[in-house]
């Protein structure tokens, strides 16, 4: 007999209340959100060890609250309109976990309900918990419709960081100036135009518990020959950090915002350049000191991007209208500063290297061996490598290949993106298509390509994709882009791929039946479509879809982000027949 029983209960509950304070435009709103989980996993199995019997209880509550107190001001002076927001809040989240598992039961009459008659019995339990608390002010001010003020300033706590820097402040301030509202302005084409620019902080927090150090229990004792269970031990899992503080990023952004010939061409333009101070970073350290790494606030950061959007309307005629929609952005990081951690204890900043951060180079800098095609046979090749290896390149030119050889080769974001989307519509037709493209250089939008393989039975066997196996070097293949191996390299380097691509990435085609069709049978309208996604798509990609940010570690053991390679998941194209109808 099997009893599997699992259960989740949720309650919540959203509340405000609102009051008209006796000061005219003035209001008080209080806002309460509560959420509660109750997660029940009951299990019990009189065929599982062997048929000696396995049973379980799981029990699991989750919680969390955000009580928000606002008050708002809003009223008009003639030309001057003026408004103000204050708010003050907090938030908690809250989890358990308490799980009872049992195996090797004598009978199993009362299954999950009698966990204590099994001969193996193990408890684990958990729980977590995290506050925040936040204060804001913001003023709103505009004069005559063409002078515009925002001024904003936050506070925000959060008890994951340190006990003296849980709380950090964020100002910001926004201007804006409808020029086309001047009486002076006389443009005739120009409809709309405005001039905006802003400066502002804003701060990213760490996650719970990041400046503790955390102890964890684990199996750490075997005591005898032939025991059966070890005995649990408590260690410390990560080190505890004392200044670490919040990830603060400061910026400027200017923008106008137009529109042309009757609103036939509307757009705004953006440049905005930020920088991010105190960097939360898990830094990697020596394994001597038990740890392989900590989280700390590391350096400084400059970020700078540009941006354009358009709308236009083509084409337009009592029966047929064409719109596009354009945009095109940039965006670039350079590590400035790093404050490197004495880890050796000379008083020194040590190298971040080991934790893949470079000054001078991207937060998405690749650092690797540098490949210059596969060894053939009858090439001189060094020792400790064979035929089918990559052939690594001496970078510091001394004659050998080892970790010196390591350097920045490209980095990990693109060097812009684009998009295009058409929309025509033909009485009642309507054909819509969109471009999607993220373009990288030649040493950008790079992402980890490799595949190895040794000659073995087991190779043999697996059942590899045609294109796959093509590009695998053979001695009857040597164009082959993938290293096989006929024994380990002294060095086992990573391969690399610029991720570009142009995709046709929707395409809807649709038709709205005749009103007058729909009025006889009391229907407002009937809608059928056919929409498809991933139709097409153009890259030099070796692998399912260049685009999906998949994770794997570099060589320093960071996560990075690269495509869809042939062993994970393909981008899936589909096509979509419908209707929609509206009664």
């Amino acid at each position: 007999m099997v009893d599997d029983y699992d259960r989740s209960n949720s309650f919540f509950a959203n509340l405000y209340a609102e009051v008209k304070l006796p000061v005219k435009g003035l209001t008080y709103r209080m806002n309460f959100g509560n959420n509660y989980r109750i997660g029940e996993h009951n299990y019990a199995s009189e065929f599982a060890e062997n048929s000696n019997g396995q049973a379980y209880k799981h029990h699991s509550r989750y919680n969390d609250w955000t009580f928000d107190n606002i008050v708002n001001y809003q009223n008009d002076f003639g030309k001057h309109s003026v408004g103000a927001t204050f708010v003050y809040g907090a938030s908690k989240r809250q989890y358990s976990y308490t799980a009872a598992d049992a195996k090797l039961f004598p009978r199993m009459t009362l299954g999950y309900n009698s966990l204590e008659l099994a001969g193996t019995q193990q408890t684990n339990s958990d729980a977590w918990e995290e506050t925040l608390l936040y204060q804001m002010g913001r003023v709103n001010y505009a004069y005559d419709s063409k002078y515009l003020l925002t001024a904003t300033v936050r506070r925000d706590g959060f008890s994951g960081f340190s006990k003296s820097n849980k709380s950090a402040v964020f100002p910001s301030v926004a201007l804006g100036w409808v020029i086309s509202n001047e009486e002076w302005f006389k443009v005739p084409t120009l409809d709309y135009l405005k001039l905006r620019a802003g400066w502002g902080v804003s701060g990213n927090q760490t996650a719970r518990y990041s400046s503790l150090a955390r102890v964890d229990s684990s199996i750490g004792y075997i005591f005898g020959d032939g025991a059966s269970s070890g005995v649990m031990r408590q260690e410390l899992v990560s080190m505890e950090n004392n200044n670490l503080k919040w990830e603060k990023t400061s910026g400027f952004n200017f923008g106008v915002d137009f529109s042309l010939l009757n609103n036939r061409i509307t757009g705004n333009i953006e440049y905005y350049t930020t920088k991010t101070t105190d960097l939360l970073y898990a830094v990697s350290i020596p394994s001597i000191t038990g740890f392989t790494s900590i989280m700390s606030n590391v350096g400084e950061i400059q970020n700078n991007g540009f941006e354009f959007t358009i709308n236009t309307r083509n084409i337009q005629t009592k029966n047929f209208e064409w719109t596009s929609m354009f945009n095109f952005s940039t965006n670039s990081n350079k590590i400035k500063k790093l404050a490197g951690l004495d880890t050796n204890g000379d008083g020194k900043e040590d190298d971040l290297s080991s934790s893949s951060l470079f000054i001078g180079q991207s937060l998405s800098a690749i650092y690797d061996y540098t490949i210059d095609g596969i060894y053939q046979v009858g090439d001189k090749i060094p020792e400790g490598y064979h035929p089918g290896n990559y052939r690594i390149v001496d970078v510091n030119d001394d004659g050998k290949i080892d970790e010196k050889d390591r350097s920045i080769i490209g980095k990990a974001d693109p060097s812009c993106r684009m998009g295009l989307l058409n929309t025509l519509k033909y009485n009642s037709f309507t054909l819509s298509f969109f471009l999607n493209a993220v373009i990288g250089g030649s040493k950008s939008y790079l992402g980890k390509n490799t595949y190895a393989e040794l000659v073995n039975d087991n190779t043999l066997r697996h059942n590899r994709l045609t294109e796959q196996v093509e590009n695998f070097w053979t001695p009857s293949n040597p164009s082959g882009i993938y290293a096989l191996y006929n024994a380990n390299p002294a060095i086992n380097p990573g391969r690399y791929e610029n991720r570009s691509f142009l995709r046709l990435q929707d395409i809807t085609l649709s038709y709205d039946l005749p009103k007058t069709w729909m009025q006889r049978i009391g229907i407002d309208g009937i809608n059928v479509y056919l929409s498809c996604k991933n139709l097409l798509t153009i890259t030099g990609w070796h692998g399912w879809d260049p685009e999906p940010n998949v994770t794997y570690q570099d060589i320093n053991g960071q996560n990075r982000m690269t495509g869809s390679r042939y062993e994970d998941r393909p981008v899936m194209k589909s096509m979509t027949l419908g209707i929609n109808i509206n009664l």
